[in-house]
């Protein structure tokens, strides 16, 4: 508690009730974002009646202080990787509670083999167009070393992170963010746009690299390839 408490202190000190602007507005959209299925929910929950003690208070506490939130400075409720902190409480609570059974190290293995199936290491749901940030500017490095780049916002602010501290910054123009009816040499996009031709896609997170179709297909930009993050 000291340690979290000087840790947070500080930065606490300065955030303000707009700081927390990413969530959902009612907790059972909040609890289904965090532990993803309803069954798993109401696992937990049981839990919460079987353990009866200092974890299931530690629980009830935290989500006091969401909700004292939410009702007086009108902050949401967690969403997915905001409420992760809620992850290892509510496993210690189903823990506590299935120690009380002989077989209950059976489902909670099956539980766990299930969180590892699902997991996707690497990026999280709703920062999957991030995934490939670092293959997207290796690829632009390699093949548009001098040309201005136009990225689609958000990716904008990614690119040119990875060109301030890749080295890309002494011969790289800086990536600027693109809208529709702007024009560019080249474009980062998150999805196809018409009279571009794409020529590159990266997946999982379905950003392309396109070019004006103007631009002749002879010329050093290579033909259209598949980027696949591993």
């Amino acid at each position: 508690a000291v340690a979290a408490l000087i840790l947070m202190a500080l930065p606490m000190s300065h955030a303000t009730a707009g700081n927390f602007y990413f969530g959902t507005p009612t907790l059972l959209a909040s609890l289904q974002t965090i532990f993803l299925y309803p069954l798993t929910l109401v696992f937990v929950l049981a839990a919460t009646g079987f353990e009866r003690g200092r974890l299931t208070l530690s629980l009830a506490l935290v989500f006091a202080a969401l909700a004292a939130l939410n009702l007086l400075k009108d902050v949401p409720w967690p969403h997915s990787r905001t409420g992760c902190y809620l992850i290892p409480l509510a496993i210690l609570v189903a823990g506590h509670a299935c120690a009380r059974w002989r077989w209950s190290a059976l489902p909670l293995a099956g539980a766990a083999a299930l969180c590892l199936w699902i997991m996707t290491p690497g990026h999280t749901l709703e920062w999957r167009f991030d995934a490939n940030s670092r293959q997207v500017f290796a690829y632009l490095e390699a093949h548009y070393p001098n040309t201005a780049i136009a990225a689609e916002p958000p990716l904008a602010q990614s690119l040119e992170f990875y060109r301030t501290v890749g080295g890309g910054i002494r011969v790289m123009p800086p990536v600027t963010g693109w809208k529709p009816g702007q024009t560019a040499a080249v474009y980062v996009l998150l999805a196809p746009q018409p009279h571009l031709r794409e020529v590159a896609v990266f997946q999982p997170s379905g950003v392309r690299i396109a070019v004006p179709e103007s631009v002749d297909p002879s010329s050093r930009q290579p033909q259209a390839v598949r980027q696949n993050a591993h």
